[in-house]
């Protein structure tokens, strides 16, 4: 639930209404929450004229996530700050889909000075793993790798039928 200061006097009132998207100070880093260093690799474009073996742009970006935000939350504040949130429609992590075929993303994370590498986010139980985990590490850090997928077109037709017929109940 995000935080809501009531007290208007509240000399911290002003103050403490923006803090962390509405969800209010958090535990860690200075209370900006959870420190999440993104890594987008986006769609490579097919050029015949492109090495085989070059290595894919990306970008890099710092976000932090406060320890009660919900995974879709999460996912928008990181779509958001990487300028990419039209991922959203195909993404079936966000849209609460089984990952079992093609995905427009795919999410990797791996926490501050753990031994697990590259551990794949698909499900809500695994979101409240990483925060377990980032919560119990040293520090409140982690890796988050989000790779673009190219989402057949069967796919998109699916989903925009999932949602019209969603739209009509």
């Amino acid at each position: 639930m995000p935080y809501t200061n009531n007290r208007k006097d509240s000399p911290e009132h002003d103050d403490n209404e923006q803090v962390n998207d509405g969800w209010g100070p958090s535990q860690y880093n200075d209370e900006k929450g959870m420190k999440f260093s993104v890594i987008f690799v986006p769609l490579q474009p097919a050029d015949p004229k492109r090495r085989k073996n070059v290595k894919p742009t990306t970008v890099t970006k710092i976000v932090y996530v406060h320890e009660d935000m919900a995974m879709k939350d999460m996912i928008v504040k990181v779509l958001d700050n990487i300028k990419r949130r039209d991922l959203l429609d195909t993404s079936w992590l966000y849209n609460c889909f089984e990952l079992a075929g093609s995905d427009s993303l795919s999410f990797m994370y791996t926490v501050y000075h753990s031994q697990n590498k590259d551990i794949s986010l698909n499900n809500e139980d695994d979101y409240t793993e990483l925060c377990t985990q980032v919560q119990d590490a040293r520090k409140q850090e982690v890796t988050l790798k989000l790779v673009e997928q190219k989402v057949p077109i069967s796919l998109l037709q699916y989903i925009w039928l999932m949602m019209s017929l969603q739209f009509r109940s």
